[in-house]
C-alpha cells in the first residue's frame, strides 16, 4: 500500500494505492470544508447494469455498481467526508474493498 497526500484550503485527501496486475490501482479518502452530500453520483446510477446501496444509522451512505463493459466503482460517502474509487476491474475492486472497508472515513 502506498499513499499520496495533497490538500489546499478548504480541501484533504489521500491515495491509496495498491500494486495490481494492471499497474498501481487505488482510491480517494477526501475530507472538504464545503458540502459533499452522501449520495452517488446520478451519471453512476444510470450508467450501471448492477447497483446496490446501503444507508446506515451513523448517515454513511455506501454505493456501488459496474457498468455494461465490466468497470466497478465504489463510493462511501459520510456529508463531508468521501472514500471512493472508479473505472477497476472485478479483482481490484474486490482488492481495494478489502482495504477500504478496514479504514475510516477521513
Amino acid at each position: 500500500m502506498k499513499t499520496k497526500k495533497a490538500n489546499d484550503i478548504d480541501y484533504v485527501a489521500t491515495w491509496y494505492y495498491i500494486e495490481t496486475k494492471g499497474g498501481p490501482q487505488g482510491f480517494s479518502a477526501e475530507a472538504v470544508r464545503r458540502t459533499l452530500w452522501g449520495a452517488p453520483s446520478n451519471s453512476d446510477v444510470w450508467t450501471s447494469v448492477e447497483y446496490a446501496e446501503v444507508m446506515y444509522e451513523n448517515g454513511m451512505i455506501d454505493a456501488s455498481g459496474h457498468t455494461s463493459d465490466g468497470k466497478y466503482w465504489r463510493s462511501r460517502k459520510k456529508l463531508g467526508r468521501r472514500l471512493s474509487y472508479y473505472n477497476v476491474n472485478r479483482e481490484t475492486a474486490d482488492q481495494l474493498d478489502c482495504v477500504m472497508i478496514a479504514g475510516p472515513l477521513p
